[in-house]
Formats: C-alpha cells, sequence, structure tokens
C-alpha cells in the first residue's frame, strides 16, 4: 500500500448527498473499499439515508484504479463529485 493512503481522512467509506430542490429527496452516493477493490452505490432517498427502491451497484476493481489503490481512487471520485455536482459529505470511516 502506498504510504501517501495514511493522510487520507477517512480510508473505509464515503458517503455522499445533493440534495434535489422543492422535494425534500436526496441522492446518495456511497464508496467503500474492500478486498475486491472499491464498491459504489448509488440512490435515491429520504435525509436519513435509506433508500426509496433499489440501489444501483458498481464495482472497481482494485486493478482497474489509477494507481491500483482503491482509497485514492475513492477521493478522486468523492473529489470530482464534490466539486462539480454539489455532493456534500454525510458520512466517512
Amino acid at each position: 500500500m502506498d504510504i501517501a493512503q495514511h493522510d487520507f481522512p477517512f480510508r473505509q467509506s464515503i458517503e455522499l448527498a445533493k440534495q434535489i430542490p422543492s422535494t425534500g429527496f436526496r441522492y446518495h452516493w456511497k464508496a467503500e473499499v474492500d478486498s475486491l477493490g472499491l464498491i459504489i452505490r448509488i440512490w435515491l432517498g429520504g435525509i436519513d439515508g435509506v433508500p426509496f427502491q433499489t440501489c444501483v451497484t458498481r464495482i472497481i476493481k482494485s486493478q482497474q484504479c489509477k494507481n491500483k489503490n482503491p482509497v485514492q481512487e475513492m477521493w478522486r471520485r468523492v473529489l470530482e463529485k464534490i466539486d462539480r455536482q454539489d455532493f456534500i459529505i454525510v458520512n466517512g470511516n
């Protein structure tokens, strides 16, 4: 593992949310690092984060991550969501 990985505040998972104007609903996006690589889930839910229906799940294997590092890939995607789409961090560990 890369030594820079220890500089990240969250190394296991991050959940983002984006408010949908005038509905009270949120788009939720969660990335989790596991033995496969990076698992990304997307769903529509309330403020509590509970999905209204099913989640869309995508698995990005470690070999497919930039630098083959799922933690760095997670943060790259998080920062892109925050910068381009007005998501905010609602949970992480």
